[in-house]
């Protein structure tokens, strides 16, 4: 399959959202730690609140998968992009500076990933 067609984008983006969001919002403190990033109320509390998003973008993606109208696909993706670079700045603003640790890279190539696959599949919508 294709991974910049947009029903396999789709199902890829639905995972990596529907699974970072359960897992931040039932157990941010782990999640964290494993991160190396200090647990703290507000770490907590806008763990779950940025899981609300990422859940939204998962079951958006989901249940968009199939589609083929072109207005549908380009704001899935365009939403997708804007999302994952805005999470591949924020995890290498706190990798940069000692705020996570080098599991963090992980999931800087993973959203990075997300955001070029998106642009292209945005770009290709249009054709």
């Amino acid at each position: 399959m294709n991974p910049f067609s947009f029903p396999y984008l789709s199902r890829v983006n639905a995972v990596m959202a529907i699974v970072g969001g359960v897992g931040l919002f039932v157990v941010p403190d782990l999640l964290l730690r494993i991160l190396d990033v200090p647990a703290a109320f507000d770490g907590s509390f806008y763990g779950r609140a940025y899981a609300t998003g990422l859940l939204n973008i998962g079951v958006i993606s989901w249940a968009t998968r199939d589609v083929v109208d072109v207005r549908v696909i380009r704001g899935v993706t365009a939403a997708n992009a804007v999302q994952d670079a805005l999470i591949v700045g924020i995890l290498l603003h706190a990798v940069l500076t000692g705020q996570a640790n080098g599991w963090t890279w992980g999931l800087v190539v993973a959203f990075g990933y997300q955001v070029v696959s998106n642009a292209v599949a945005y770009a290709r919508s249009g054709r």
